[in-house]
């Protein structure tokens, strides 16, 4: 008979910190952009950082982007181990 090495409670509560760092990530990058905007600063080093900031932060959003299907996928595993073990 097979075995299951998994919790699917536990998977749901990963699935659940996945989500909620894919909306930390989010957050903090709004709070970056705001922060920047509102800054009475105008000069060439200013713009320069503008610049690599957006690119950082377009990068990082479009890798926690992926968070949300990684949580997704690990939320149908649970319920598949759920069915699994009948519960």
């Amino acid at each position: 008979m097979p075995t299951v090495h998994a919790n699917p409670d536990d998977l749901q509560r990963f699935a659940k910190l996945v989500r909620e760092t894919e909306k930390q990530i989010e957050d903090l990058k709004k709070k970056i952009n705001g922060t920047m905007r509102s800054l009475d600063w105008d000069d060439p080093v200013k713009r320069r950082i503008d610049q690599s900031l957006s690119s950082i932060l377009t990068s990082i959003s479009t890798q926690s982007k992926q968070l949300d299907a990684q949580a997704r996928e690990i939320e149908k595993k649970a319920q598949q181990l759920r069915v699994f073990l009948g519960r």
